[in-house]
């Protein structure tokens, strides 16, 4: 072979430790028969090791970058701008000058040629570098050509190229790069073709860009591009760029055909770039698309339909294995792992017509966008018909006919003395289960915790509350119903929503304002949590001025509110009571947006103008239907506005119970670490709750197992986990059927109301810096995110329903709600004016940011 350059057409060229990546994607291409790719050659890897790595102080600065973090941002740069000096002035061997002389005679000395960096950890199927290291476009002659594969090499160390590679624990002696010399095709027309939708992980999808010119206009953003998608060969959608549409549809299929034969060739779905010249296209580069989601198994081949219980639970986030482990135990609803997010198999429920009437009725509280798309494939009559018989995937309530018979008993009883009954019941099962935990040690802890689960389940489904709960939710939607006949507003128990007793989760809220009430009067406070942030410590706290009495009322928020956190239905995640810290933003939002005493007038104002609307609307009952009619309505308002907070109770004594397992689990743990069987608590995250008690007994870990599981876990983080995917690659397409303005997006109105302000864009608790105005734009809320919404105007997020948290909690406060947003945190940037329409279900960005 060919020590330094190499030429595409050369099978040997195939090979990612030659070619790189890229180079290699490129010489398999050549071997695909009826694939048009501009012919060239590579400047090996092995000519890059030999050339730039024997230069001692280049091996000395990568001796350093192996010793750093990715944290360490400024030494990085300094390094980066080091290197990449030293490599860009680098003189190149006489040999090689020659042999690149001869190359180019053999192509063309007078082509312009594009030079490509290609990294050998780059375009590989579980990791993407794409766009890390450089391209030089019309680079023609020998010292321009040598100049820019020098800048190629050393785009190696650009910064971000660093940090990916830190971050992702690539070892720098085993990270090399070629570069590729490939003719220049001047094309009219450029872009790029995912022959799967990156963005749904349908794999019967292609999405195709387009600009006039060359790529680098697109890759640039200089223009807006076209895009096309194409489903099962048909076009199924566009959106206009700049001038006329500069391809038709017969050649948007023509493409789409070469990219599936690509797709074929390579065994995996691709991310192509393409030009079009002289009425042909040819394709440039093609590497593996790495953020697609993982579809479900399909074990007797049958076409597998799974359903994101993430979506369901507004938890989108990854589930850490022991997380799933656990879920998976309590069962109170099935659990598959896929790509380290949660999914239920449903395809054997759906087969009768009962069991799609079960998963219509969920996903129509809680997931609307889910429970259209679900319509749709129920209409598949041949597909439904033909499934065989199989496990369920949907669970039941343990014991339904107790949950309606305390419906019943609980609204005719109309008395709230049943409520305490029912919090003193489920407060004295924590307290039973934490004495039996207390009093037990190594592996009979899991083994207690595993049997644990059918008694907990029972008990968390206590007739008294899930029957509380039942009720609430019936006589709410009877309101409605009878309200909207009388005066035509829809949902009217959004408004009727304000400030109810023995809402848990909004209480929470409210008592984080009292605390920062006391914390407000004391500056050395407010700047000690502006600085600690997540690292607040109490005992640190105490050390300020004033710290003690704020440090005393956290103990107590934290003993009753300890167990809630971001994502809590994982176990694995760091609660309250372990990290203080998660809080100080809330606290700080709140003594800087709100006043003193917030806590006590918004409920009491909430709770005024709620029973003002309940007299107008039974006096309008009265008015048009009669006394009977209006003492009914009176009656449902008084039983609705009494017991629906309780709907919050139930995950919140879930909470509890999961808080008092990790406690006992996390003792275990400790001793393992001290004992040197695990490196760090964390490890035991990845390990289900049967290998982890296995782990107790044998005082062995497979440590091997632990690594790749966090690695993997690392790759799902970046993924999107589509609302339904089937076993062959296919995610159904999800749309709000709802009229909107143009250009607005849509989503589900949940609590009405029409505000504008300023878009907060945040993923996390802790990035949530609010001020008062603010919309909050995320992907879901749960309970956790409650403290920050008394300082909300408004609320959007990606995924919800009328029962979600974020729409209980903003109908409380008051404040206009849209959630299932479809890309709200793509497609609003942080800091855009925006007009949020909780009505009618859409916002609109009126100004950029």
């Amino acid at each position: 072979m060919e020590k330094y350059l190499i030429g595409l057409k050369n099978k040997e060229a195939q090979s990612i430790s030659v070619s790189g990546g890229k180079g290699a994607n490129l010489a398999r291409l050549h071997g695909i028969n009826n694939i048009p790719v501009p012919d060239g050659f590579v400047v090996t890897a092995q000519c890059y090791a030999e050339i730039v790595t024997a230069v001692p102080e280049v091996q000395r600065l990568l001796d350093t970058l192996s010793e750093i973090s990715e944290e360490q941002t400024d030494t990085i740069k300094q390094l980066s701008i080091q290197i990449k000096k030293i490599i860009e002035n680098i003189t190149f061997p006489s040999s090689f000058i020659n042999k690149l002389d001869k190359k180019l005679s053999d192509y063309g000395i007078s082509f312009s040629y594009a030079v490509r960096s290609s990294a050998t950890a780059e375009d590989l199927p579980g990791a993407s570098f794409a766009g890390q290291q450089d391209t030089f476009l019309n680079v023609r002659g020998t010292v321009d050509i040598c100049n820019a594969i020098a800048k190629c090499w050393a785009s190696l160390f650009n910064e971000r190229a660093i940090a990916y590679r830190i971050k992702n624990g690539f070892e720098y002696d085993k990270v090399t790069i070629a570069v590729v010399v490939q003719k220049m095709v001047i094309s009219e027309v450029s872009g790029v073709m995912f022959t799967a939708d990156p963005m749904t992980s349908d794999r019967f999808t292609t999405v195709i860009e387009a600009v006039r010119g060359l790529g680098e206009e697109l890759v640039s953003g200089r223009k807006n591009p076209f895009e096309w998608k194409l489903r099962n060969g048909k076009l199924q959608k566009t959106s206009d760029g700049e001038g006329g549409a500069p391809i038709n549809e017969a050649r948007l299929l023509e493409l789409t055909a070469i990219g599936k034969h690509i797709e074929t060739a390579f065994d995996c779905e691709q991310d192509i770039e393409w030009c079009y010249a002289d009425e042909k296209f040819y394709i440039v580069q093609a590497r593996p698309i790495t953020t697609l989601f993982p579809p479900p198994q399909s074990p007797d081949g049958y076409k597998h339909c799974a359903i994101s219980v993430g979506h369901l639970q507004m938890m989108t986030d990854t589930v850490l294995p022991l997380g799933i482990s656990m879920l998976q135990k309590s069962n109170f609803f099935s659990v598959k792992e896929l790509g380290g997010h949660m999914f239920m198999d449903i395809t054997y429920d759906i087969a009768k017509s009962g069991g799609r009437m079960r998963v219509l009725s969920e996903a129509r509280i809680k997931d609307p966008l889910m429970h259209e798309a679900l319509k749709k494939i129920f209409d598949r009559k041949e597909y439904l018909r033909s499934i065989p018989d199989g496990p369920k995937g949907l669970t039941t309530v343990v014991d339904r006919w107790g949950v309606l018979t305390g419906a019943f008993k609980i609204y005719h009883r109309n008395n709230e003395s049943d409520i305490d009954s029912y919090i003193e019941r489920q407060n004295a099962e924590i307290e039973a289960v934490r004495g039996k935990l207390e009093k037990l040690s190594g592996a009979d802890i899991i083994k207690f915790i595993i049997n644990e689960q059918e008694h907990f389940r029972k008990v968390l489904y206590d007739p008294a509350g899930a029957g509380t709960t039942l009720m609430a939710m019936m006589v709410g939607h009877s309101i409605d119903k009878s309200v909207e006949r009388l005066t035509g507003e829809k949902a009217i128990t959004n408004r009727l929503s304000k400030s109810v007793r023995h809402n848990v989760t909004s209480e929470m809220g409210l008592k984080l304002c009292e605390i920062s009430d006391v914390a407000r009067n004391y500056p050395q406070i407010v700047a000690y949590l502006e600085k600690a942030g997540e690292n607040l410590s109490l005992d640190k706290l105490c050390q300020v001025e004033g710290g003690a009495e704020v440090a005393d009322k956290l103990e107590k928020f934290l003993s009753e509110y300890g167990m809630r956190c971001t994502g809590e239905i994982d176990i694995t995640r760091e609660r309250f009571r372990e990290r203080p810290g998660q809080l100080s933003t809330a606290l700080i939002n709140n003594i800087k947006n709100l006043p003193t005493g917030h806590a006590i007038t918004a409920f009491s104002q909430g709770k005024e103008e709620a029973e003002q609307l309940a007299a107008e609307l039974v006096s309008k009952m009265e008015g048009a239907h009669g006394r009977c009619k209006a003492q009914k309505l009176r009656k449902q308002i008084e039983i609705y506005r009494n017991f629906i907070g309780v709907r919050e109770y139930t995950k919140y004594f879930w909470m509890c119970h999961y808080d008092v397992y990790k406690q006992a689990i996390m003792r275990e743990v400790q001793r393992l670490v001290n004992d040197k069987v695990l490196n760090e608590a964390s490890d035991a995250y990845y390990l289900s709750l049967e290998e982890l008690m296995e782990v107790i007994k044998s005082k062995k870990a497979d440590v091997s197992i632990i690594y790749e599981r966090r690695k993997a876990y690392q790759s799902y983080q970046a993924l999107t986990p589509p609302r339904i995917i089937f076993s062959d690659g296919e995610v159904p397409p999800v749309s709000y059927s709802s009229n909107i303005p143009d250009r607005a997006l849509a989503g589900l109105a949940v609590s009405s109301g029409i505000v504008e302000g300023r878009a907060r864009v945040v993923e996390s608790l802790s990035d949530a810096h609010i001020e008062k105005g603010d919309i909050l734009v995320t992907i879901f809320t749960d309970p956790s995110w409650t403290p920050v919404f008394v300082s909300l105007s408004g609320l959007v997020t990606e995924v919800g329903g009328m029962m979600s948290h974020g729409a209980v909690i903003t109908r409380e406060y008051g404040m206009p709600a849209v959630v299932g947003v479809v890309g709200a945190t793509k497609q609003i940037k942080d800091g855009q004016r925006i007009r949020l329409n909780g009505t009618e279900g859409y916002i609109e960005i009126l100004e950029d940011n």
